[in-house]
């Protein structure tokens, strides 16, 4: 069997890696999506991961819906190689958006009030995260819990986003603040 028959064969296959427990819904537009090798999508305890038509995942992409949470990510939606979307609450991506390589988006935190007892015994602290329409976020960038990234804003690379970016931003740093806007010209 020559290669381009077994990358064929590994395509037609890749919808059986996708998991799902406990009543987990996955709901998968099938209209030019794209998935390329190693991706991840595990929906656990009633979440919700939803992708709409023209969406590419790229190799070694994580997606991960904790018990109840929702994951939105719009149409034309671009995830580039390593990055990580994990949710225990909700993570709504906007249509057009481009995701560099090796981002993290996490919608909650370990709890670390008492230090008495263990952080992995105090559960977690979710709030959720809404990024616009025609966004670019640069390669290992971090996205915090309960950020909003509006319209047509960048983030750069390495950035830290901690707190909301406005429309038209472009945000760097660690963390992450507004350095200039976008003009159309």
């Amino acid at each position: 069997m020559n290669r381009l028959s077994l990358h064929f064969l590994i395509g037609k296959m890749r919808p059986l890696l996708w998991k799902t427990r406990l009543g987990a819904r996955l709901r998968i537009v099938p209209l030019r999506m794209f998935m390329d090798a190693g991706v991840r999508l595990v929906a656990e305890g009633n979440a919700r991961i939803r992708c709409a038509h023209g969406v590419h995942l790229d190799r070694y992409v994580t997606i991960k819906a904790g018990p109840r949470a929702r994951i939105d990510l719009g149409a034309d939606v671009y995830l580039n190689e390593s990055s990580r979307i994990v949710a225990r609450s909700a993570i709504t991506i906007d249509e057009k958006t481009m995701i560099a390589d090796a981002v993290s988006i996490f919608d909650h935190d370990h709890r670390f009030i008492d230090a008495r007892i263990p952080m992995s015994a105090q559960g977690f602290a979710c709030a959720p995260i809404t990024i616009g329409r025609d966004v670019w976020i640069g390669s290992h960038a971090v996205l915090c819990k309960g950020i909003t990234i509006g319209d047509h804003a960048i983030v750069a690379a390495g950035a830290v986003v901690t707190r909301d970016v406005a429309p038209y931003a472009v945000a760097m740093g660690v963390p992450a603040r507004e350095v200039r806007k976008r003009s159309a010209s």
